[in-house]
């Protein structure tokens, strides 16, 4: 018994050696994964499309400038007092849009429209990395856990196989060897979940990564140790740089930036157009003394004398919208500064888990070898539980890493900038 459960413990020990980290280029980095999130997404390649979008309707804008030139004809014939006369006429048209007061307030809005899409880009963009990230992590986190499960089905496994064992001579009650197979079966169960839950990790992380998930490297356990070792600034530095650079913030402060534009443009707009047309063809007249050859020439001009309060009221709509997006900024701001606080605060707990799951892992580790110093003198070991403890302290230590950077990352994407 004490030497297959030896030869049990060297497997479970070799299962854990793929978890180690590698530099060999065929693994997956997470310096790799980060440099794979750069490339744009479903979501990304949606943005891109809107941009497109708004692009061209400034095209189409520009594009109404240009004369636009056609034939409008007719061919038959009509029943007039008594007569029958022929209805058939022909022209080619020349128009051309020469001014429109409304123009410069359509342009505006369209640029605007693309700076917002400029903006939801950037800031999906750096989502994106985070969400990569944190299925990177999760992937990791799912075999470190699966090895966990394993070591403890094994040493269940155990237990029952023993109890089976001694249940003959009377030592063990029924109520134990249920109590040691319900054991066994829950971590049969737990273990099969792990299982599929590495699988449903990588798969994510493949189509996150737009790669063939059998095709998906061998992932690499990432080194951490610089983000735990970096400094957070003080709270009021990070607002100070979150006021300047988050891309939210931004993008409702460039919107009340248009929306004077726009306020201060209606109210020197007076809605009128100017267009040029010219026409010359031949259309059967009514009288002799006319020749059916006809041309002619005008330039229009359209002036709104009363426009029912249209243009007053478009620029009160347009104040009650600046007021909305001024208060969405000062509550943002406040939302900002607690924002701050709470990740800061979440940042330095996490730490201090660090250095207890870190003691942790140390402690368990060092029990282990004292446990398989006794196992190798012959002497009464829980070697078994020691590698099921050791498995579950790696597990805290790293889970709690992977927490700590992503959260860390957030920070990061608020203040925008690398800290």
């Amino acid at each position: 018994m004490k030497t297959t459960l030896f030869y049990k413990f060297i497997l479970l020990g070799s299962l854990g050696l793929s978890l180690v980290a590698s530099d060999d280029e065929n693994y997956l980095t997470l310096e790799r994964v980060i440099e794979l999130s750069k490339t744009n997404h479903f979501e990304q390649k949606e943005i891109l499309e809107d941009i497109n979008l708004e692009e061209l309707n400034l095209k189409k804008l520009k594009n109404s400038f240009y004369p636009e030139l056609y034939f409008d004809g007719q061919l038959g014939r009509e029943r007039n007092l008594e007569k029958v006369e022929n209805d058939t006429f022909g022209y080619i048209v020349w128009k051309n849009k020469l001014y429109d007061s409304n123009d410069g307030l359509e342009e505006d809005s369209f640029k605007q429209n693309k700076k917002n899409k400029d903006f939801l880009l950037k800031l999906s963009q750096e989502e994106r990395k985070i969400s990569v990230m944190k299925t990177f992590f999760d992937t990791n986190l799912a075999s470190l856990y699966h090895q966990y499960l394993l070591e403890q089905l094994a040493m269940d496994a155990i237990y029952h196989n023993r109890a089976k064992d001694f249940y003959p001579t009377g030592r063990i009650s029924d109520v134990e060897v249920l109590e040691k197979e319900t054991n066994m079966l829950l971590a049969s169960a737990k273990n099969f979940n792990a299982e599929e839950s590495i699988y449903n990790n990588k798969s994510r992380l493949a189509t996150l990564l737009d790669m063939d998930v059998k095709k998906l490297p061998e992932i690499q356990r990432p080194k951490l140790k610089s983000y735990l070792e970096r400094e957070i600034p003080q709270n009021s530095k990070l607002l100070e740089l979150a006021i300047k650079n988050d891309l939210k913030l931004q993008q409702l402060t460039d919107k009340l930036e248009y929306l004077n534009r726009k306020a201060k443009a209606l109210k020197g707009n007076f809605d009128f157009q100017v267009g040029t047309i010219a026409m010359i063809g031949n259309e059967p007249q009514k009288t002799l003394e006319d020749e059916n050859n006809r041309w002619e020439a005008r330039v229009t001009l359209r002036v709104p004398l009363y426009d029912k309060e249209k243009n007053v009221n478009e620029i009160q709509k347009v104040q009650i919208e600046r007021n909305k997006v001024q208060v969405s900024i000062d509550k943002y701001k406040s939302e900002l500064s607690q924002k701050i606080d709470e990740i800061v605060s979440k940042l330095t707990y996490l730490g201090k888990l660090n250095k207890a799951y870190k003691t942790q892992f140390d402690y368990r580790n060092l029990y282990l070898e004292k446990s398989r110093t006794a196992y190798e003198l012959d002497r009464q070991s829980d070697l078994g539980d020691a590698m099921v403890q050791l498995s579950k302290a790696e597990y805290e230590l790293e889970k709690n890493r992977y927490e700590y950077v992503i959260t860390y990352e957030t920070l990061n994407l608020i203040v925008g900038e690398t800290l």
